[in-house]
């Protein structure tokens, strides 16, 4: 079965859950652990869903930053959250470094979907192509003493207002809810 998405890009059920695991085993080798918090600065795609999946497999919580979000603004989101990084589509990886001086985080790990790192860039401490990081791991399901770890009441993703009316405030969102709407959305399209 395919997962169609706009402009003709088709994936698979086994293309989205393989690269989701990338993404989980990518960060259980870093030290990601369930709590932790990665920031997301992503247009919609297949990619920002495989992402968040992967986040969500081993409990790492996902702050859903707006992706049209600039300076202080998005500097206030990556810190109010506890970001340890942001995983950003290649046209925003300025915004994000700029974002990570003004708040003094100068070791939050920035991965860099869609685009291969410039000369210049490859010099910038904890930049990486996601690409590149993801390319040879494992593709395999994580390891169940991982996965188990995952409660239902866990945050599985803080959704960002915009910012128009001051600071952009996250909405908390936990793994039962995101099961839940899932399960009635796939079943009002006749996935269940």
């Amino acid at each position: 079965m395919l997962v169609e998405v706009e402009g003709g890009c088709e994936w698979t059920y086994r293309e989205v859950e393989e690269y989701s695991n990338r993404i989980a085993h990518l960060l259980l080798a870093r030290g990601f652990v369930r709590g932790d918090v990665v920031a997301m600065d992503m247009a919609n795609s297949v990619e920002f869903v495989c992402v968040q999946l992967g986040l969500a497999k081993i409990g790492v919580i996902a702050a859903l930053v707006n992706h049209r979000l600039r300076g202080q603004a998005l500097a206030h989101s990556l810190f109010v959250a506890g970001c340890k990084a942001c995983i950003c589509d290649s046209d925003l990886r300025q915004e994000i470094l700029k974002a990570r001086e003004e708040m003094g985080l100068p070791h939050l790990l920035v991965f860099v979907a869609g685009a291969v790192l410039s000369g210049d860039e490859e010099k910038v401490p904890y930049l990486y192509d996601l690409d590149q990081e993801c390319a040879g791991r494992d593709c395999s399901p994580v390891p169940r003493y991982v996965t188990e770890q995952v409660r239902h009441d866990d945050d599985f993703t803080y959704m960002y207002t915009s910012g128009t009316t001051g600071m952009p405030k996250a909405a908390h969102s936990d793994h039962a809810r995101y099961i839940m709407t899932s399960h009635v959305a796939g079943h009002k399209i006749g996935l269940g």
